[in-house]
């Protein structure tokens, strides 16, 4: 996957000014910071359908570049496709993302100044953006 680029399903996020954000704050992690906040955090029980269903579009983007890169369909070769995609990366940062726009929605299973890091970033994005939004009028000077 290409970190510095934005994927096909992370444009299909992009439904809030405070989006764009939120996915660079994501992307200037470190693979380590991601993986300390990935396993730091869990979806809260009652919002797993959510989650699954918010995650589609970035399985099916990442199901049609990994059939490009082998020339298979991931439909019949399920087994690699899943270690691939798990492998990958795209499932992480789709927790982070999904996290940093949900943070009610999920449990901190291990604090850490990382994590906690990340949250607050996230959070002080989604209310500077919000502000900056709901102040902002295209005709005003």
């Amino acid at each position: 996957m290409y970190w510095e680029k934005l994927t096909s399903a992370e444009r299909k996020l992009i439904k809030e000014p405070s989006d764009f954000p939120i996915i660079s704050l994501i992307k200037s992690l470190s693979c380590l910071e991601r993986n300390v906040i990935y396993n730091s955090i869990r979806i809260k029980e009652e919002h797993q359908e959510e989650y699954k269903k918010m995650q589609e579009p970035w399985v099916d983007d990442f199901k049609e570049l990994w059939g490009e890169n082998h020339k298979r369909n991931p439909d019949e070769y399920p087994a690699e496709f899943s270690t691939d995609f798990l492998e990958s990366g795209e499932y992480e940062r789709y927790r982070l993302y999904y996290s940093a726009r949900n943070p009610q929605n999920i449990e901190i299973i291990k604090v850490n100044p990382i994590t906690s890091e990340f949250l607050a970033k996230a959070i002080e994005t989604i209310s500077i953006v919000s502000i900056l939004f709901d102040n902002y009028s295209p005709n005003s000077k």
